[in-house]
């Protein structure tokens, strides 16, 4: 004789068990008992939810909270369930009671002008109200996005940072320079607000979305400043950790630049000794006194590490160069640039060639300022450079980070100029602060870099009016044509004569000693 399920506990006789049994059967069915058992039954209007739809709905639980948190907690949000809904906020009503949750059309309905709808429940009387929700706001499924941010302190990468066209470069994130982008931003704007993004970070990423900030110093200089202004206006919460808290709200910061343009390596190596000088601040000093303390050393870090560096670089190069020299540099960079005019000024009779490409021709900004100088100057395009590369005698470049292994990752070309050089015996020096080494070993372009916006390449002279690239006119539409424009490039070590940074002139295989040294904070001179 089969038993009976233990929850069917037989009362009395036939009849009365058979009730029984059947009244276990439907709280069986109605709680949605989920072990598989012969009596289970899927509750009628509530599908069943996966795992990941579960633990999707309860992360929106608590995204909503924090939401509501953030409003001000004078409302309620209500997550619909099924997985699908959008977080809403809810004002609750004096005559009727709230209800625990509200489905995607209540909550999402609206009116054709944009504003809420506001009409009576069907079972409590009264009137459920929700929050105006203008056109410049949110969409409903952008709430749920934005609840979402609150909690994890991630931004939702940009539909546009990621390159699908052509596949051995689909992983590297794409970073664009045009107009087009404002959309993006806007978008972007709407989760800012939900992170509490300070207006100087704000304004930094939307500068670097749009291509305002060029050049590794330039870059990791106006980061730093910015976190000072943020530091500056930061409020500790009581009864929490300085450095705990800061290096939080820093970390969300950074997340939001990263939504905006991908960080340069040496960007990562000013970020992670921020976090780690923050780290390791005393908890016992006032709040005043530590944020004092702090901003005055990002300031003597921006002063040592980049302004005094370029200026001891600029003193070795100079060494460098003689009387009658023809020195090469590719494109455009500030320390190289400092040099040539204290070369200039110092007496030193030579001569620049000047190498450019395109699309963005930053040459043309150091040729200009040489110029100025009153430095003698030649101007060539990169695909002249075997021919330019005949009457030069030393090569000086500059250089976006310096790797483990000793190769230099740089602007893309610089890798071709120091091959035609090494090709051409002609000395190679990279140009670089220490501040750049970075502890990562690359061995190729394609790993790890940037792409440029790709109808920069379809435009002539890359936008800049020089080229004779008008050819590429409607090509851009074409459906089976992709333009690739890489960033950066990896010149191999075998390029590289001598490294130039203000600890001295060293060898590539000295870089792994320095970057030990600087993680001990024992530098000395070599």
């Amino acid at each position: 004789m089969a038993e009976a399920p233990p929850s069917a506990k037989v009362v009395g006789g036939t009849k009365g068990g058979a009730a029984a049994i059947a009244g276990s059967t439907e709280d069986a069915t109605h709680t949605g008992k989920a072990k598989g058992g012969p009596l289970s039954a899927p509750a009628v209007g509530k599908p069943k939810l996966t795992k990941a739809e579960r633990r999707e709905k309860q992360e929106a639980e608590r995204a909503a909270k924090a939401l509501a948190k953030a409003a001000g907690g004078g409302g309620k949000v209500v997550v619909p369930s099924g997985g699908g809904g959008g977080v809403q906020l809810q004002k609750a009503s004096a005559t009727a009671p709230q209800k625990a949750s509200a489905t995607a059309e209540e909550c999402t309905k609206r009116s054709p002008a944009g504003q809420a709808v506001s009409r009576k429940d069907g079972g409590g009387g009264g009137e459920k109200k929700v929050l105006h929700r203008l056109p410049s706001t949110p969409k409903s499924e952008d709430k749920l996005k934005m609840a979402k941010v609150a909690v994890t302190g991630k931004l939702p990468a940009s539909k546009d940072m990621r390159m699908g066209g052509v596949e051995p470069f689909r992983h590297l994130p794409l970073s664009l320079r045009s107009a087009a982008n404002q959309a993006a931003a806007e978008e972007r704007f709407l989760f800012c607000s939900a992170l509490g993004i300070h207006p100087a970070v704000y304004e930094l990423g939307m500068r670097y979305l749009m291509g305002g900030v060029v050049g590794e110093n330039a870059r990791c200089v106006a980061l730093l400043r910015a976190f000072q202004l943020m530091i500056k206006d930061y409020s500790l919460p009581p009864h929490r950790s300085f450095a705990r808290e800061l290096t939080s709200k820093i970390q969300t910061h950074v997340s939001f630049l990263a939504t905006c343009r991908s960080l340069s390596l040496c960007m990562l190596n000013v970020i992670t000794w921020l976090k780690m000088h923050v780290g390791k601040m005393d908890d016992r000093l006032k709040e005043g006194e530590a944020k004092e303390n702090l901003i005055a050393d990002i300031r003597s870090y921006v002063q040592e590490k980049v302004v005094q560096a370029g200026k001891v670089m600029a003193g070795y190069t100079v060494g460098k160069i003689d009387d009658g020299d023809v020195v090469l540099t590719y494109s455009c960079s500030s320390v190289i640039e400092i040099a040539f005019f204290e070369a200039q000024e110092s007496g030193k009779d030579f001569s620049v060639v000047v190498v450019d490409s395109r699309p963005r021709f930053d040459g043309q900004v150091l040729l200009r300022r040489l110029l100025q100088w009153g430095v003698k100057c030649s101007y060539t395009h990169i695909g002249a450079l075997p021919h330019a590369m005949k009457s030069v005698n030393k090569v000086f470049l500059g250089a976006s980070a310096v790797l483990a292994n000793g190769a230099v990752y740089s602007r893309i070309g610089s890798a071709a100029t120091a091959m035609v050089a090494h090709a051409s015996n002609v000395p190679v020096f990279i140009c670089c602060e220490t501040y750049k080494f970075h502890e990562r070993a690359l061995l190729d372009s394609f790993c790890y870099n940037e792409l440029g916006d790709p109808s920069l390449l379809a435009k002539p002279g890359g936008g800049s009016g020089i080229g004779m690239a008008s050819h590429l006119d409607g090509c851009a539409e074409q459906e089976h044509l992709h333009f690739v424009n890489l960033n950066y490039d990896c010149m191999p070590v075998d390029y590289v004569t001598m490294i130039i940074c203000e600890l001295g002139i060293v060898k590539p295989s000295r870089v792994p000693v320095i970057l030990r040294e600087n993680r001990s904070k024992d530098l000395v001179v070599l």
